[in-house]
């Protein structure tokens, strides 16, 4: 998939946190990258770091050059601001987690960074969910895993922004079933 300058390569390991562990975040994700792109996009780009600490990771690469970067979600959504811009390179990520959750992420980056930070609101959110389950479904990801993350994810934004999303039914109708 192109993203701005950057083509993206997803391979998912499926990763339901609420059922494997019992979890009750809803949107738990993660990706492995390769140092060398975090460092090299991070170096151009002085995005915000949620919880990754460069000097470590640049420590790590100096003795391993095939090291990784372990991004959650709010790292994940900068990084992928951050390379839309970037020359044009291919990116290869290994997201661990449900895959709707990825493309939800893909949509925050093109909408949700401003300098650098993440800054979502009810609005911004509520467009994610949406945009998001488009996206995840142009990409392939299953209609049943989309139809199950929206429903728990209008559940959380109900909680979290006080009213309903809307998501899932503006979602539904405009998913065409086809009928063999």
């Amino acid at each position: 998939m192109k993203l701005g300058n950057a083509t993206i390569h997803l391979s998912c390991e499926e990763y339901d946190a609420a059922r494997d562990v019992g979890a009750e975040e809803v949107g738990f994700g993660s990706v492995e990258i390769r140092a060398r792109d975090y460092l090299r996009v991070w170096k151009n780009n002085r995005f915000d770091r949620y919880s990754v600490d460069v000097d470590a990771v640049a420590a790590e690469f100096k003795e391993d050059k095939e090291a990784t970067v372990h991004l959650d979600n709010d790292d994940l959504i900068v990084f992928l601001n951050a390379i839309m811009t970037e020359p044009r390179r291919t990116y290869h990520f290994d997201f661990i987690g449900l895959s709707y959750w990825f493309w939800h992420d893909v949509t925050h980056a093109m909408n949700d960074v401003q300098g650098g930070s993440v800054y979502v609101d009810a609005h911004s959110e509520n467009r994610a969910l949406y945009l998001g389950a488009k996206l995840a479904l142009e990409q392939g990801v299953s209609l049943a895993q989309i139809v199950r993350e929206l429903a728990k994810a209008e559940v959380a934004y109900e909680k979290r922004f006080n009213g309903p999303a809307g998501a899932l039914d503006k979602f539904l109708q405009g998913v065409e079933v086809v009928s063999k």
